[in-house]
Order: structure tokens, then C-alpha cells, then sequence
């Protein structure tokens, strides 16, 4: 936790963070619960360590999104497949 200001710097960064919030919330429609956990996290992480930890959860929704479709593709009945 060195170099990170301590908790004084925490309500700094939520009022950074909040307009990236703003932002998300117009242009891709992440509302409440998702931009209370992303304050929480820029407050307590950081702007640098946020990121990191939201690419590595989009890897993670990328790699289950992949998994999934292609398994309940393969488990579609012939008459309900798509053209």
C-alpha cells in the first residue's frame, strides 16, 4: 500500500472515477450495482490497478462466452438450428 496516499486520497479518486461512470452510464448503458462496484474499486485500487483488474475479468467473460456458445451450439436439435 505505499504510494497510495492512504484514505485521504480514496475520495479524490471516487470523484475521478465518477466521471468515467457518467461516461459508461450514456454511452454503454452499465447503471447502479456496476458503477457502485466500479467507484468502489477505482476508490480502494486506483485508476491503473482497475483497469488491470477489469481486463482480466473481460478475458474471463470472453473465454466463458466462447466456451458456452460453441457447447450449446453443438447441443441444438437439427429442426431448431439456425439457417
Amino acid at each position: 500500500m505505499a504510494g497510495r496516499g492512504g484514505p485521504l486520497q480514496r475520495p479524490r479518486r471516487f470523484c475521478r472515477l465518477r466521471r468515467f461512470g457518467l461516461i459508461a452510464c450514456i454511452l454503454a448503458g452499465v447503471h447502479g450495482g456496476d458503477l457502485k462496484l466500479l467507484a468502489a474499486l477505482g476508490a480502494t485500487l486506483g485508476l491503473l490497478q482497475t483497469a488491470n483488474v477489469m481486463i482480466v475479468a473481460l478475458s474471463c467473460a470472453i473465454l466463458y462466452s466462447l466456451l458456452t456458445s460453441s457447447s450449446s451450439a453443438a447441443s441444438m436439435p437439427s429442426s431448431a438450428a439456425p439457417p
